[in-house]
């Protein structure tokens, strides 16, 4: 029997705890618990980096929320790789925006969001263009496009297709020298800009880009076809520069000339895709010399001449204010994506010659 003499036992009340270091790190937990953190990053979509965003990310979750658990790391990764795939396929400039706040209302743990944000090739473009002044080709002709042009004997039997022209310095050089010239350019930009440059009815401006399979130019009309700066900027793969050459092969003539550019990489050189899809956020696509041949391949074109493209311009540069700044330079020898090498570049931009047949 329990009585007021023999009461019950009693739980021993818990010990005091005076550990500093114990007290320390339980005001720190609370402390923790009740720091909030919102925003996002922003990263472009490339995706042989896929891990290593899904690292960065982690850690990025670890250091604001020790709660945020493998499990929802790997529902990030999920979504981030498929993101990181679809965005680059939309455009090589796509970036993979990810945007995190604490769930409300209990602010337990963090929800999330990831999208695509991907502006046109045209907004690209401009961007690009706008951030370089003056612009990386300059605003004179190149050598070799009037090189070529000078083995017709008659300017005003010729017409030329200057396909991306920007801001016209080949189609007006030519005009100027009495070479009829369309010029096809994808940039309203540049469109209004040359129109307005043109004084000579020798010159028809249209907008549109050539990689779009409705874009058409007149079949077997021109002799003479330059693409300057459409492959290193616009061919993302060995079927999209199949599809440049074999619009460029119908609409030139027989016995027709085409002179582009093409960023080349040594016979030796195998890219990994991490360092082809870099190449293409840095406005380098670059090709390897059986890629080129694959793209060629059956069609009526023969090649004539393929050559670096600065040896060429540095020994015929037609004035003091041509088109080899420096920033030129180390984008023609692949110093956008790779080391540049001091002696033969492992990537350059080479000039193609070739005719119709």
């Amino acid at each position: 029997m329990i009585t007021s003499e023999n009461p019950p036992p009693q739980n021993p009340p818990p010990p005091i705890v005076t550990d500093p270091g114990i007290l320390q790190k339980t005001l720190f937990d609370d402390f923790i618990q009740s720091v909030l953190a919102n925003g996002e990053m922003v990263m472009p979509c490339i995706p042989a980096l896929t891990e290593y965003y899904i690292w960065r990310i982690g850690a990025l979750f670890q250091a604001i929320d020790s709660r945020f658990s493998q499990e929802q790391l790997q529902q990030v990764g999920q979504m981030i790789a498929k993101n990181l795939v679809e965005g680059f396929r939309i455009s090589p400039h796509s970036r993979l925006r990810l945007k995190y706040e604490p769930s409300q209302p209990t602010n337990e743990g963090y929800k999330f969001k990831t999208s695509i944000l991907a502006a046109s090739v045209v907004e690209e473009y401009q961007k690009w263009v706008d951030s370089r002044q003056p612009l990386l080709f300059g605003s004179e002709p190149n050598a070799k496009v009037m090189q070529v042009a000078a083995q017709f004997e008659d300017p005003t039997t010729v017409t030329v297709l200057d396909v991306g022209a920007g801001i016209g310095r080949h189609t007006l050089a030519l005009a100027r020298q009495g070479y009829s010239v369309d010029a096809l350019e994808l940039s309203p930009t540049f469109v209004e800009r040359l129109k307005n440059a043109a004084s000579t009815g020798q010159i028809n401006v249209t907008v549109g880009d050539i990689l779009d399979p409705l874009v058409r130019m007149p079949l077997a009309h021109y002799r003479f076809a330059i693409g300057v700066e459409v492959i290193a900027a616009h061919c993302r793969d060995v079927e999209q520069l199949r599809l440049f050459l074999v619009k460029m092969c119908d609409v030139l003539c027989s016995e027709g000339l085409l002179l582009f550019a093409i960023f080349l990489c040594q016979d030796d050189y195998e890219p990994d895709p991490l360092t082809r899809q870099i190449s293409q956020l840095h406005w380098t696509s670059f090709f390897t010399p059986q890629d080129l041949a694959s793209a060629m391949e059956g069609l009526p074109l023969q090649l004539i001449s393929n050559e670096s493209f600065l040896e060429y311009e540095r020994e015929h540069q037609l004035s003091e204010t041509g088109t080899l700044t420096e920033q030129f330079c180390n984008w023609a020898t692949g110093g956008n994506i790779l080391v540049p090498s001091v002696e033969k570049p492992v990537v350059e931009l080479r000039w193609i010659l070739g005719k119709r047949i």
